[in-house]
């Protein structure tokens, strides 16, 4: 055993500035473009899973 690990673990921590009124909506507006790009990966996703259904099922493979 370590020396080390007798001892008790020490944390020490302080409280930020709290948050402006205002940072949940710079928060929402930078998320839209995230949701657009999802929005049209999920499309793109479910358009290639229809594709590919055909030649795996004439396929069989």
């Amino acid at each position: 055993m370590l020396p080390s690990a007798s001892r008790p673990v020490i944390v020490s921590a302080r409280l930020d500035a709290p948050f402006s009124r205002w940072l949940w909506l710079a928060k929402s507006i930078t998320a839209v473009p995230h949701y657009i790009v999802l929005f049209f990966l999920w499309t793109a996703s479910a358009v290639v899973s229809v594709i590919a259904f055909f030649p795996i099922l004439f396929t069989e493979r």
